[in-house]
Parts: C-alpha cells; sequence; structure tokens
C-alpha cells in the first residue's frame, strides 16, 4: 500500500445499516487482540482485515467484528479451496491490456504513422518497402501502466500471453522470406523472454490482420517494476501494418466468458450470513491492465448486492475517470502521503508543521484532493480519504521496533498535521477516512528492512501523543459524519483566492486557509474552514465578509459545539456583505452551517 504517494480504492456490502455511515477506519487491524483497542480506544467503526490464511481465520474476525459491532472490509477472501490462488481478490487481478502501436506509450525507429480502415482504430504503424529502412519497427510501451501486475502474491510464475495484431499487402512473394521477428523483452534485465519470426507464409491473407501469440512466464523472484517490452522488428521485405499489441493474464479468458463463476459464488455464499462485512476489498492499485477483470468481478458482486474495494495508483484524473466509467465501481478511497521522510532522495523530508516547503506539500495534496473530487462528482461516486498514520525507519540503526532509526520516504505525522490532512480532504468532500495505518510491523517494501510505525505500537500500546489526536478527531467525525454524508461539494479554494461566485466574498488573512463549500438537498449552505498552519503559535482569528442576499438575520452555526457566530455589525439592511469573525486552532477544521432568516 505505502508502494504509492496517491492511490485511489473502490470498496461490497451486506450489512444495509452501513449504506448510511460516515467510515471512520484503519489498515493493518490484523489480530484479533486490535479489536477492542481500535473500536472502543480509537473509536473506530470499520476495519481492513488483511490475509487471513483460511476461512476459519476470517470467520473468526467477522464473528468478534459481530460482537463489538465493527464493520469489515475483508482483503483476500479465502474460499474452501486450500489453493491460495482462489482467493477473491485473486480473480480481479487477472491482467488483459492492449496498446494501440501508433499511440504515444510505443517508441519506433522506423516506419510512420497511417491511417488504416482495417484496423482497430483506423490507425496503425506502417513500414513501407523501400521507403523506410529495416529496423525497430516498435518497442515499448512505457510509464508505469506498462508494467505487469504482482500477481506474485499468489503465484510463483504467472503466464502471459503477448499478442501482435499484423498484416501484410501481398503473399505472392517466396513464402519462406521473413517479415519480421516479434519479441517480449525486458530492458532492466537485458534479457529475452520470447521471440518468433514471422515470415509470409504465416500470414493469413493479403491486407487481412492476423493475431501472433508469444507466450512468456513471470517467475519469482524479480524486480516488480521491471517493463516489459513488446518489439517488432521489420526486415524490409514487404509492407507491414502494426495495430496493436495485447497482453493477457493466462486466465483472464476463463474469467469473463463465466468459467470461474461457481467458484466466486462459491466464496460469496459462504460469507453471506456475516452482517458486519462491509466490503470485500479486491486489488490494491489496480493498472489498466487490471481494468476488464475489475470490471467483471464488480458487476458481479453488484448482481447479488455486494460491493468491492480496491486501489488506484497515483495518475490523472484522465486515469481516475476513466476506471469509474469502464468498471462503474459504487465507491472509492483515496489516498496521497505528502509527510516525507529524510529518505525520500526525490521530494526530500518535509519540515515539521510549518514552512515553505511543507505547505507546498500541502498544496500538492489539495491538487491531488482536487482531482478526486471533480471525477467523483462528474460519476456521483462517493469517495473516502486515507491520510497518513505511518512512517517507515531502517531497523539497523532503530533503538527498538518502536524508537530510534533512520528516517524512510515517509515519516510519522505530527498530531497537528493529521488534523489539518483530515480536514482538508473532508473540506474537498470526503465521506469517510481510513487511516494508513494501525499497527506497527516489519517490512521490505524498500529492499530492506524497516519498521513502519502506525497508531499502535509495536509493544502493544497507543503510540502517543498521535493516537490521543486521532482518537479526538473520530469523536468529532461520529457528530460531523451523519451532516457531511448529506452534503455535496460546491467550491473549494485557498483564502487567497476567493471565487467572485462565492457567498463568501472575503477572508482578512495572510495565513493558508483552504475553504470547502457546500450544499443539502434542502439548499442550505455549508462550508469548511480548515487552518494549514500547525505549530502551537499557529491559531488565527479572520474577519470574514458574508453575503447577506437579503436576510434579515444571519449567522454561523457550528456544526461540532452548536455555538453561533453572529455579525460585527448586525445592521443587515444597509449592506449586502456584513463580517464575521472566526478563530482556527493550529491545524483545525470547522464545519459551519450559513443561517439566513428573511
Amino acid at each position: 500500500m505505502t508502494r504509492r504517494i496517491a492511490a485511489i480504492i473502490i470498496a461490497i456490502s451486506t450489512y444495509v445499516g452501513a449504506e448510511d455511515m460516515f467510515v471512520i477506519g484503519a489498515y493493518g487491524v490484523e489480530r484479533i487482540v486490535h479489536i477492542q483497542p481500535a473500536r472502543n480506544l480509537l473509536k473506530l467503526n470499520t476495519i481492513i482485515y488483511g490475509w487471513p490464511s483460511n476461512q476459519t481465520q476470517a470467520d473468526s474476525i467477522l464473528l468478534l467484528a459481530e460482537k463489538d459491532t465493527l464493520n469489515v472490509i475483508l482483503a483476500h477472501a479465502p474460499g474452501a479451496d486450500p489453493d491460495i490462488s482462489r482467493r477473491l481478490s485473486w480473480y480481479s487481478h487477472l491482467w488483459s491490456k492492449s496498446w494501440q502501436s501508433d499511440s504515444d506509450y510505443f517508441f519506433h525507429k522506423t516506419g510512420s504513422r497511417t491511417q488504416d480502415a482495417y484496423a482497430d482504430n483506423h490507425y496503425a504503424w506502417k513500414c513501407r518497402r523501400n521507403l523506410h529502412t529495416s529496423g525497430l519497427m516498435q518497442y515499448g510501451p512505457s510509464g508505469r501502466q506498462a508494467r505487469l501486475p504482482c500477481q506474485y502474491l499468489y503465484l510463483d510464475t504467472v503466464e502471459y500471453n503477448a499478442r501482435f495484431k499484423l498484416r501484410i499487402d501481398t503473399t505472392a512473394f517466396h513464402s519462406a522470406v521473413k517479415v519480421c521477428s516479434l519479441s517480449v523483452y525486458c530492458p532492466q534485465e537485458e534479457s529475452i523472454y520470447a521471440d518468433t519470426v514471422l515470415r509470409i507464409k504465416d500470414f493469413p491473407a493479403n491486407n487481412k490482420y492476423g493475431s501472433f501469440d508469444l507466450y512468456f512466464f513471470r517467475t519469482k523472484p524479480f524486480v516488480s517494476t521491471n517493463q516489459y517490452e513488446y518489439r517488432i522488428w521489420w526486415y524490409n521485405n514487404t509492407n507491414l501494418w502494426s495495430d496493436y499489441v495485447e497482453v493477457k493474464n493466462y486466465y483472464t479468458d476463463t474469467l469473463i466468458e463465466g468459467g470461474y463463476d461457481s467458484k466466486i459464488s462459491s466464496i460469496l455464499d459462504h460469507y453471506r450470513d456475516f452482517p458486519m462485512l462491509y466490503r470485500y476489498y479486491l486489488t490494491d492499485e489496480p493498472y489498466i491492465g487490471h481494468f476488464a477483470a475489475n470490471r467483471y468481478i464488480t458487476h458481479y458482486l453488484k448482481a447479488r448486492n455486494r460491493y468491492g474495494i480496491q486501489a488506484l495508483g497515483t495518475s490523472t484524473s484522465e486515469f481516475y475517470a476513466h476506471y469509474l466509467s469502464y468498471v462503474e465501481p459504487k465507491e472509492l478511497m483515496f489516498d496521497y502521503y505528502p509527510i516525507c521522510g529524510s529518505g525520500d532522495r526525490k521530494r526530500g523530508r518535509t519540515p515539521e508543521e510549518h514552512g515553505r516547503k511543507f505547505q507546498a506539500m500541502l498544496d500538492s495534496l489539495c491538487t491531488h484532493l482536487s482531482e478526486m473530487r471533480a471525477v467523483a462528482l462528474e460519476h456521483n461516486t462517493k469517495w473516502l480519504f486515507i491520510p497518513q498514520t505511518f512512517g517507515k525507519y531502517n531497523t539497523l540503526t532503530a533503538i527498538d521496533p518502536d524508537d530510534g532509526g533512520a528516517e524512510g520516504d515517509w515519516r510519522l505525522p505530527t498530531p497537528r498535521e493529521i488534523r489539518c490532512i483530515v480536514w482538508l480532504s473532508i473540506a474537498h468532500g470526503a465521506k469517510g477516512i481510513i487511516y494508513f495505518r494501525f499497527r506497527t510491523r516489519l517490512t521490505n517494501e524498500s529492499g530492506f528492512p524497516e519498521w513502519m510505525r502506525g497508531l499502535w505500537r509495536y509493544d502493544n500500546r497507543p503510540r502517543e501523543p498521535l493516537f490521543t489526536e486521532v482518537r479526538n478527531i473520530n469523536d468529532d467525525l461520529h457528530h460531523l459524519g451523519p451532516i457531511l454524508l448529506t452534503l455535496t461539494s460546491h467550491r473549494v479554494f485557498n483564502a487567497r483566492a476567493v471565487p467572485q461566485e462565492s457567498f463568501i466574498k472575503y477572508i482578512n488573512t495572510l495565513h493558508e486557509v483552504q475553504i470547502g463549500t457546500f450544499y443539502d438537498s434542502h439548499k442550505d449552505t455549508f462550508f469548511v474552514m480548515v487552518n494549514r498552519h500547525c505549530r502551537s503559535i499557529d491559531s488565527i482569528r479572520m474577519k470574514i465578509g458574508v453575503a447577506t442576499r437579503g436576510a434579515k438575520t444571519l449567522y454561523l452555526l457550528d456544526c461540532l459545539t452548536k455555538n453561533r457566530i453572529y455579525p460585527v455589525h448586525s445592521d443587515l439592511h444597509r449592506t449586502s456583505t456584513v463580517e464575521v469573525i472566526v478563530d482556527l486552532q493550529p491545524g483545525q477544521g470547522r464545519l459551519f452551517k450559513l443561517v439566513r432568516i428573511e
């Protein structure tokens, strides 16, 4: 989970009451002894439970959660079959992705893009005899989405099929003449996984696309970030068109054709009567290649009134929109981890609680939150946020699992930092919070051992003062959650750039303050204000101009304390804007309702 900076997650319900719940949960509540501290001390209403060894172990957690009225998002739900490759999430990890040869994903050393009525998208990459020189017609694709999925979680060896769609315009030459060679190549390893030579006799007919398959295996151990290139070398003996390359996991077609439906049904039937099973966690950070499998599993579950959840890695709003429109999930979870440790060589350490770089990281957080907000609104999809409550520390320099050690890519946030981060997500319209993470554990994600420290110490005690701060945040969210669920996000902006159309006309402050405005089904107006400064000395008092819009009486209602804040001057009929004074503590967020009485 922590390999990404930002991610999205998508979620299957058997507990009807939970559908109207503001989720307050955490990753890493993985042992029976953690259930009651998570529920009673941290005030969670949801946990993510991952990697049960078998159905009996999963059942025990679900039964205990039922006793403690704690909702469970179940990851890697096991079936009765002891084979680990038959867990529910195994099916949603299956891979299928095609790349157009004429797209920006590929690189070319010969040939050119051309219109082609026979091609899938009416364009292809063409090498023309005696015009282009022989050479690499295609190599790539590039980018993170070109990596093959990490299904080594389930199998030591995974078989893939790379299918090249190619055509020629003549079979009149000698049938043994070479047209091209195909290969699957790993540039990081400088190794060829599969290759073949195609001759004229291998093509079906003139101007008819043929499918040419290369089967290859990905075997542990390997580097998960390795990319695989699907190469075409052209010999300049005949004209050649390349439409696309499609790469599939060996099992993908069987899934899409319904070949695993009975196995999936048997898993769902087993967990059907556990009322606290809130969601199935399906795929962590699905790539584009997972979309087809995710769609199939998501729709299969929806048809049975159940829903799943997965995490999208950092990408663009176009990527998120593609996922939502194609997979059609019920809801999303999204994370962004802005509190970097000194071990992050690319971004550097995030200063504690203040400074230009600290605010720059919060700017980046708000940018990602804004993208998620826009996509979720467009697709009418509920989304939850995963705030950072962890840090990574080198085991070699650590005093013990809970103290000391050189910082890794991330450091633990301070209490005021985590409060600020949670409230920034709420200002952008988040409908739930899932902290990452609860329990401290050992990890090798960076290629060497580190302690990933969370809210619960390795010695089985709360990590203070962070634990108490998160509990206090959760207390507030239990009160505010029912209101937040009814609100629709309208605008999000910084105090330095108040939109002209906003009912907030000005904010007299030089500080970094984030504002999110909302409305409910009655068209009542709400807004969230967040103080982005987190030092103990960073309290803010602001004068805010609010449009009266013909009201005879106007005040702000603090939705948590129920206190009213009246304008400095109450003579509303003489002005279109009145001033109210709002105080914010360091890192604090507040939810207000604007009450106008005509």
